[in-house]
């Protein structure tokens, strides 16, 4: 485990936080047919924090709170940094080409290695005695994060080598992806602010509904009505338009 490595910047931290929030549901989901109600109240009471408490704690909170719909847990800084191990040694491991000459099987591997070693979950249930409950905790977290993390490590490297995937949120984290679609926002706001041109001269008759909406919609003006009404509209604002040239004329 490479316990001295952290996530570069500021939103791969917030990403891994997302995850944490994740784990935590995942457990409290599944965990219940094999693991006793005291151990995972104890769990949840380490792991998880109410909002103010994360805020105070100077944990990032972004993404959990941009998505509070998926109701997910605002982890506690233990367990926070359970995510962070677990992300360390996919970080290091899963690079393209170990996925190039294993496949996914190598998740597999990964996950039995992870169950030999201390994550720090038994940290977390500090005085319960029951050695059973505590390995289990441990199993179905990792075994969460395999299964979400895992995918999306694979995705993401074959995204990269050419394949055409779609990412999810997780999956973003130093991605192309995550620069393709900064550059995509970038662009579409540079054409909204750009000075548009319009054609005062078209013949407004002879346009069908949907060339009507389409002009209506670059002039920004309302596309909903019926054709007589959408003529109209567009009649008037290259009337308004022309009246406008010829007074600064």
């Amino acid at each position: 485990m490479h316990s001295e490595w952290m996530p570069a910047d500021e939103n791969s931290q917030r990403k891994i936080y997302y995850i944490a929030g994740f784990l935590i549901n995942a457990v409290k989901k599944n965990a219940k047919r094999i693991i006793s109600s005291g151990a995972i109240k104890l769990f949840l009471t380490g792991a998880s924090l109410e909002r103010d408490d994360a805020v105070d704690a100077e944990l990032p909170i972004e993404d959990v709170v941009d998505r509070e719909v998926d109701q997910l847990q605002f982890a506690s800084r233990e367990f926070y940094n359970v995510a962070i191990k677990l992300e360390c040694v996919f970080y290091h491991i899963l690079g393209e080409k170990s996925i190039e000459i294993f496949g996914p099987q190598i998740i597999a591997d990964i996950e039995a290695c992870l169950n030999r070693v201390d994550i720090g979950i038994a940290s977390l249930l500090t005085g319960w005695e029951d050695n059973d409950d505590v390995n289990n905790l441990k199993e179905r977290v990792i075994e969460a994060f395999c299964n979400m993390r895992g995918k999306d490590y694979v995705r993401k490297r074959r995204a990269l080598a050419g394949f055409n995937f779609q990412e999810t949120h997780r999956s973003t984290i130093g991605t192309l992806s995550k620069q393709a679609k900064d550059k995509a926002k970038k662009k579409k706001a540079e054409e909204e602010n750009a000075t548009v041109v319009f054609d005062n001269e078209i013949n407004v008759d002879a346009m069908l509904c949907a060339e009507l909406r389409a002009e209506l919609k670059k002039r920004k003006l309302f596309v909903t009505g019926k054709k007589a009404e959408l003529k109209t509209r567009l009649k008037n604002d290259i009337a308004n338009r022309k009246r406008a040239e010829q007074e600064q004329g």
